[in-house]
């Protein structure tokens, strides 16, 4: 897990270089239920003693009240990726990363989006702590990893300090079996940490 603590960022974090000769990694999971599985990774990080983020998608989090809680209470972050998986950026082309800022009305509706997300993560997991440090975080990924300036700006004037975003995906949502995905994983390769700071 990431623990953030640094000052507020007015873009998207993609990755951190660790300190010469620290051998870190994070691991962070985009967590919507309906997911039969989340009970077994949760199983499975313990018994590795592994703790993740996990950014969660909250429309159905009333559903299911208990396996979010389990996961705070398991030592694990939470972190936000929207209440109906909202993109904070409308997305021309995908394959070239062509985004367009968001009209005033999917603003409205982002910004709404955002606080009910947070509002409903902080009604089940509000009072978890993890080693003395609260369990909820004010980390947001953005769904589909598309940002734009305006979207952008609607989760840092909410109350998030971070957005935690990626140079990549695995596209582990479309592995059919087990053999496809661990093929998806060894072609994939990642580029050296890269810091990204406000301009």
């Amino acid at each position: 897990a990431v623990w953030a603590s640094a000052a507020a960022r007015q873009l998207p974090i993609y990755c951190v270089q660790p300190a010469e000769g620290e051998k870190k990694i994070s691991i962070s999971f985009d967590a919507a239920w309906g997911a039969d599985d989340t009970d077994a990774l949760i199983e499975i990080l313990g018994k590795y003693n592994v703790k993740a983020t996990f950014f969660v998608t909250t429309g159905h989090v009333p559903s299911n009240p208990n396996s979010l809680r389990a996961i705070a209470e398991d030592g694990h972050q939470i972190g936000d990726h929207s209440d109906a998986h909202m993109p904070l950026a409308d997305i021309d082309d995908k394959d070239v990363n062509l985004f367009y800022s968001l009209s005033n009305e999917e603003v409205k509706t982002l910004r709404k989006d955002v606080v009910t997300s947070y509002q409903t993560l902080y009604k089940y997991v509000g009072d978890v702590t993890v080693d003395g440090k609260r369990a909820l975080t004010t980390m947001f990924r953005p769904p589909t990893l598309a940002v734009s300036k305006n979207g952008l700006y609607q989760v840092f004037d909410v109350g998030y300090t971070h957005a935690i975003s990626g140079n990549y995906s695995t596209d582990d949502y479309e592995a059919t079996s087990y053999d496809d995905m661990i093929n998806r994983l060894s072609k994939t390769s990642i580029d050296e940490g890269v810091y990204i700071s406000p301009t």
